[in-house]
């Protein structure tokens, strides 16, 4: 079974609750949609990934953040994000995506998880921190319009 294959097993009766929800450590997931790979453009593995690590409350919008380990061996944290769960039955075909020596028994928790080399973190599940990194607090959408004065007026 091919990655495209499981990420089309996603079941709306396996979601990590919902949008913002953390799915739990260790567990494979498939994530909600990406922007700029609707349709495996960059390639439905980028889709596919166990959970590392979670920092609650500080992904964009102040939703959690989800480190996952993707099959190529990557770590990518993921934000205003929601996840399935791979059924139990697919997992087996899920880790044969992964390259060696990548599993979440074989995660090096004793070395810290970094955001571009700052932010260290050890653990699973980190709790909010006032000093980690900044939230994304921008608006989701904003309208650019002109008032009578043709002056530039941003509503959010």
């Amino acid at each position: 079974m091919n990655a495209k294959q499981i990420v089309e097993t996603r079941n709306p009766m396996n979601m990590a609750e919902d949008l913002g929800s953390m799915p739990k450590p260790d567990s494979y997931v498939i994530t909600g949609p990406q922007a700029g790979n609707i349709n495996g453009e960059d390639g439905w593995e980028n889709y596919i990934g166990y959970v590392v690590q979670i920092r609650k409350g500080q992904g964009a919008f102040g939703s959690n953040m989800v480190f996952l380990r993707h099959p190529n061996g990557e770590l990518i944290y993921h934000e205003n994000q929601f996840f399935y769960y791979i059924e139990s039955f697919l997992v087996p075909a899920a880790k044969k995506l992964f390259k060696d020596g990548y599993s979440p028994e074989e995660e090096d928790l004793t070395q810290p998880i970094t955001i571009g080399g700052k932010y260290p973190e050890y653990g699973k599940v980190i709790e909010y921190k006032e000093d980690g990194p900044p939230v994304d607090e921008s608006p989701l959408v904003q309208i650019t319009v002109q008032d009578g004065d043709s002056k530039n007026v941003i509503i959010t």
